[in-house]
Formats: C-alpha cells, sequence, structure tokens
C-alpha cells in the first residue's frame, strides 16, 4: 500500500534552525554516503551511525502486518515507539502518525524511518532532527521485530490439549528445610576467584514418599548474566533445595556485578567482556566441579561452620540467564565459532544491535581469543541445561548448536530488548536436537524469571524501562519453579511423575491475560519457515 501522494520534502528542524531538503536526497545519503548541498549543513550529524540508523529496516510480511498493527500498540513497547515518533514529527497528530506507520508497516520495503517519512500523504513534513536521531539511533531491530511479532506468537504457539495434569503442584515449597552457606575457591592457573553460594535441603518430619535415593538426585550449577551476581535465581535456588536438589550458584569475575561497576563509564561496548571471558565462564564451572569432587573427598568444606552436602558432580543440571544461558549450552556440547561469529560481527551494521549482540561480539571485536578458532568447552557430568533469556546470537555458528548432547529447556521473553527473542532464543531453538523445550512469555521481559530482590545492573536505565512488576511476573516465576524441577527430575526415578508438567497444558494453565505463557517442543513451521528465511535475507547484507 501507499499514500495518494508522498511526502517528497522533509522541512529539517534543529534548534531555531530550519532546512528544506528532499527525501530523495536522504535516501542517496543511506545508500553511497554522500551528502547532497541541502544536507552540507547538518553534516556534523549525518555521521556513518546516523546513516545506518536511518537505512536500518525491519521486514515484515504485509499478508500480516494488518493483523499485528492494532497488537503492537496496545504493548508498552508500542506506546514508546509512538512517543519517540510524536517528539520527532511535533507538527502531526496522533492519529496521523499511526496512520503513516501503519502504512510504513504494510510496505513491502519494509519498515524504516525514511519510509515512515513517505508514508504521509502530504508534499512537505517537518521533522525534528534531534528527535529523529533519537528514534533512529536507539532502534534496536531484533526487539522491534519481536514486539510486532508478538500477538502472532502468542497464537502460533499455543497448543490445543487436553491433558490432564497430576494433583500436585511442583512449583510449591517442598519438605526439606533449605540450607545456604558461602565458599570461595581460587583458580590459580587462571587467576580467578569463584564464589559460590551453596543451597540444601535437610530434613524434616515431613518426609516425601518414595523418594529416590539422596545420590540419584543431579547437582544444579546456576551461572549468572552480564553484570549480574550469584543471586539472580534466589528463588528458584531455596526452591530447589526445599525438594532435596542441592544447589551451587558461582559468580564468573570476568563478567559480574563488581566488574560491570569498574568499568569507565566511556568505555566502547565492543570493551565490555574480556576478549578470553566466553572461553572462561564454562571453564569456571569445570573448575568448580572438580573442586567440589576434592570436597566429597574430605567429607566436609575447608572452613565450613556445618557439614556440607554431598555433591553428585557425575550427573550435573547447568542453569543459566542471560550471559550464563550460553555458558551452560556451551557446557552441554555446544561449540562456539569465533572465526564466524568475528565475521559476522565485521559485517553486521553497528545501529541495530540489541545489547547481546554487543557481548557476543567483544570478545572478537579487535582479534579472536586465544587458542584454536573453534572451541568445544563441554563437560561431560553436565546432564542437562535450561538457558534463561540467554545469549545465544550467532556464538555457535550455523552448526554449534547441533553439538549440544544434552536436553535443553530456552525460555524467552517477547518483551526483552537485551536479548530479544527472535534472534537469540526462537531461531537458535530450531537448531538444538531432541529432546528439548521453548517457554515463552508473552510481554515477558529480560529479568521477569530472575529474583525480584537481585540486584538489577540496569533497572534505572531509562532506555529500557519495560520490567514489568513482581506482582505482574509471578506467573512467570511460578512456571520456572514448576518446569525445572520437572526437568531435572527426567534425570532420576521419579521422571515419569513430573513428565506432565514438562507440557504446554503446564505452562497455558499458568497464563495470564498480561503474561501469556507457552510451552513448544516444535516450532509450528509456518513461524520456523519465516525464520530459517529471515536469517538467509539478514546473512546476504553486507
Amino acid at each position: 500500500m501507499a499514500p495518494v501522494w508522498a511526502a517528497e520534502r522533509l522541512t529539517v528542524r534543529i534548534g531555531p534552525i530550519e532546512r528544506s531538503i528532499q527525501v530523495s536526497h536522504l535516501e542517496k545519503f543511506v545508500e553511497t554516503g554522500k551528502l547532497s548541498d541541502d544536507l552540507e549543513l547538518f553534516e556534523p550529524l549525518l555521521g556513518e551511525t546516523l546513516r545506518e540508523a536511518l537505512g536500518s529496516r525491519l521486514d515484515i510480511d504485509p499478508n500480516i502486518a494488518d493483523t499485528i498493527f492494532d497488537d503492537l500498540l496496545a504493548t508498552p513497547a508500542g506506546d514508546r515507539l509512538l512517543k519517540a515518533l510524536m517528539l520527532a514529527l511535533p507538527e502531526n497528530t496522533v492519529e496521523e502518525i499511526k496512520a503513516a506507520l501503519k502504512l510504513a508497516i504494510e510496505s513491502v520495503n519494509g519498515l524504516s524511518l525514511i519510509g515512515i517519512f513517505k508514508a504521509f500523504p502530504a508534499e512537505n513534513l517537518t521533522v525534528d532532527l534531534t528527535g529523529a536521531i533519537a528514534v533512529a539511533t536507539r532502534l534496536n531491530t531484533p526487539y522491534w521485530e519481536t514486539q510486532i511479532l508478538s500477538s502472532l506468537l502468542k497464537k502460533e504457539l499455543t497448543v490445543e490439549t487436553s491433558d490432564i495434569l497430576p494433583n500436585f503442584d511442583p512449583a510449591a515449597v517442598g519438605s526439606f528445610s533449605p540450607q545456604q552457606q558461602t565458599l570461595s575457591f581460587v583458580d590459580r592457573d587462571r587467576q580467578r576467584a569463584i564464589a559460590v553460594d551453596i543451597y540444601w535441603g535437610t530434613q524434616t518430619l515431613l518426609l516425601e514418599r518414595n523418594r529416590p535415593p539422596a545420590n540419584d538426585y543431579p547437582l544444579v550449577v546456576m551461572s549468572h548474566g552480564f553484570g549480574s551476581d550469584r543471586t539472580f535465581l534466589t528463588y528458584l535456588a531455596r526452591h530447589l533445595a526445599s525438594h532435596g536438589i542441592t544447589v551451587v550458584s558461582l559468580e564468573h569475575p570476568g563478567s559480574n556485578r563488581e566488574w560491570l561497576t569498574n568499568l569507565p563509564t566511556t568505555i566502547n561496548p565492543s570493551q565490555l567482556l574480556p576478549a578470553n571471558e566466553l572461553i572462561d565462564r564454562p571453564l569456571d564451572v569445570t573448575f568448580l566441579l572438580n573442586e567440589l569432587e576434592k570436597l566429597n573427598q574430605n567429607q566436609r568444606g575447608a572452613n565450613s561452620a556445618q557439614p556440607l552436602p554431598a555433591f553428585n558432580t557425575n550427573k550435573v543440571v547447568a542453569i543459566g540467564h542471560s550471559l550464563g544461558g550460553y555458558t551452560v549450552l556451551a557446557l552441554a556440547g555446544a561449540e562456539i565459532n569465533f572465526e564466524d561469529l568475528q565475521k559476522y560481527c565485521q559485517r553486521r551494521q553497528v545501529v541495530g544491535r540489541a545489547p547481546a549482540d554487543w557481548l557476543q561480539c567483544a570478545p572478537v571485536a579487535e582479534k579472536l581469543p586465544k587458542g584454536p578458532k573453534k572451541r568445544n568447552l563441554g563437560d561431560r557430568r553436565v546432564v542437562g541445561a535450561i538457558g534463561l533469556n540467554p545469549v545465544i546470537g550467532q556464538i555457535f555458528g550455523e552448526k554449534g548448536l547441533k553439538e549440544v548432547n544434552t536436553p535443553t529447556l530456552l525460555l524467552a521473553g517477547t518483551n526483552d530488548p537485551w536479548t530479544p527473542a527472535v534472534t537469540h532464543q526462537l531461531r537458535p531453538f530450531l537448531d538444538l536436537p531432541q529432546p528439548k523445550y521453548l517457554v515463552t512469555a508473552i510481554d515477558g521481559t529480560h529479568y521477569s524469571a530472575t529474583d525480584p530482590d537481585s540486584p538489577n545492573p540496569i533497572k534505572n536505565d531509562s532506555i529500557f524501562e519495560n520490567e514489568i512488576s513482581e506482582t505482574e511476573s509471578a506467573s512467570e516465576r511460578q512456571l520456572v519453579r514448576g518446569i525445572t524441577l520437572a526437568f531435572i527430575q527426567q534425570q532420576t526415578s521419579e521422571a515419569k511423575t513430573y513428565k506432565p508438567f514438562l507440557s504446554a497444558t503446564y505452562a497455558q494453565s499458568l497464563s495470564t491475560d498480561g503474561l501469556p505463557l507457552r510451552l513448544n517442543t516444535e516450532i509450528p513451521s509456518r513461524l520456523a519457515l519465516w525464520l530459517k528465511n529471515r536469517e538467509e535475507v539478514i546473512g546476504n547484507i553486507p
């Protein structure tokens, strides 16, 4: 669709200065980087970053654009986009901006800022350049892509079932009393100090019937995200401990909250992570498991105020959030391809990247990390991996995820600007071997599955004011408690009892109007085809 006539000229305003420019000249600047005479005044502002931003676009199937437009504007993200466009287009009404946005979304050329300008049925359009720059340079393409598709995902991932769930609640507190203790280990070879919180359950008078022997339960290891710490899943650690499962939550010294706090305020995004951090994180877990084996042999931890539990290091389920999600997949056998990652990061434009894309590209921004160009950091002791809002993107290349040799469970949130679901969970999920599970929280955010009391490294960042309240996200954490316990129990003699909770029926039973929840073992064919085609198109962009 196209308006009867489109804006051919823009009256560009910056402060008290106004100049008239041709839209075609702006398009030429995007294509070639060359400035026409009417753009020379704005040369100090029209740098490479803005050029990339103006050229960034979202490819949306015109056949579904009309059905998702109203759903998009009903979301908090859609509301923020509309308000930002109102700042960039100060002389237009809300209804006029909505109409232009709708036409731009339905365009076969994809949604772009210039496309929105051209969708106005007027010969001339006034644009506030400061507002337009703010919209363009903050465009997080994968995030908006997921937002636009959110209502479609809600429908596509819904499974019609008639299953009946067992008459007990895996999200309820178990019959063991949770205990906690903190230890610290030092890897002298790599000069890394690893602090850990250990959680386990002591027996009470209300013992569970028919429970497996203690050595049948896997050990759970938790890996936090970038800028976080080992308290990120305290609620889940205590829940598992109440069911007799031992949990060890560790801290990665090269990417924890202390590391983030000590970074210079003017640091380049490509320097967020040390070059070897993608390698060191999985090695932190392997080192920790070796140390726990030594504790088992000594019966009691050094400097322990009370006896520690036995650690079943031969059977480990690894759980990670964000960058910790990457960590546990690497431990499960996913092969890192640094050479492919470096090529991807060098050819992809800077604008349109999500924060997770900056993280995955940081270690290869200038040179490849030490060692082979491909690395498999899998640990044979890991028998299952759960990634909550994991950073995946291009870290494992085209084939690395196919090397995973354990059951996996991924959780995605459609309102997550940090690790957008389309590029960091949905598309990678297609490459994982069975058995695998995909949990999708429609309108879930990056931190809605983590502990509400754990420090949020970006909670005061005005760019990403999209986190939902503790009350609104309660159902997602309830689901995480239930499915995590059920997933772990698949490694015990109680696997059959807990299997029904790894189902669409269970996830959808906990859905709310504000936070629909879905669980799938396969992505529906129509959606899977779009995800594959999208990657092929993106991969051909220079």
